[in-house]
């Protein structure tokens, strides 16, 4: 399959936006990350689930809040009663593609952790690095502006100032991600 038919087919799910689908998987290929700016309800959870399916990569998403903790996102040491040992528990970083909601309402400490582990593609948890999957890319969406919950402002993303899709269609297609994969193979037969 050609990245052409990849952004065919994200542009046939995700209306009205080929220069987001584009920018997306250009970031992705180059090992960078995006941050899409826009209103809620526009498809951004959409694109990032068949960016994820039309690469057959894992898909995790983070609501950030102003109480979520590092931890919460990269995972950490639990003590385990029964084996009398430390065990530890990965988080929903340790996956392909992630989808942050609203990366400007966490405190600058848990978006600290994230953008430490976009850059150096590892964490830490109790001492020991453990290395991300690849690919790993960050889809982060910052919505209300950049200013933090408490005033501060959020750290800087390559992004992208996205509008309204175009809802040209019925939403049971735009639903239909989980036929992504096959509508892609059936594509890539035609063409050969």
């Amino acid at each position: 399959m050609t990245i052409r038919h990849v952004l065919d087919q994200l542009d046939r799910i995700y209306l009205g936006k080929p220069e987001i689908t584009k920018l997306c998987c250009t970031a992705l290929l180059a090992n960078g990350h995006i941050l899409l700016e826009d209103v809620p309800g526009t498809g951004k959870t959409l694109l990032a689930k068949s960016i994820a399916k039309s690469f057959e990569a894992d898909f995790a998403r983070i609501q950030f809040t102003a109480d979520l903790l590092p931890s919460d996102i990269i995972g950490s040491d639990f003590f385990n009663m029964q084996t009398q040992t430390f065990e530890n528990r990965t988080g929903p970083i340790f996956t392909n593609i992630l989808l942050i909601d609203e990366v400007n309402r966490a405190v600058p400490r848990t978006q600290s952790a994230l953008l430490e582990a976009m850059e150096e593609r590892q964490v830490s948890i109790g001492g020991v690095t453990y290395q991300l999957p690849k690919p790993f890319f960050v889809i982060a969406d910052r919505v209300g502006g950049n200013v933090h919950a408490t005033g501060r402002s959020t750290r800087s993303l390559p992004h992208v100032s996205s509008s309204w899709v175009s809802w040209g269609r019925r939403r049971t297609e735009l639903d239909s991600a989980d036929d992504f994969k096959d509508e892609t193979d059936s594509a890539c037969l035609d063409d050969e």
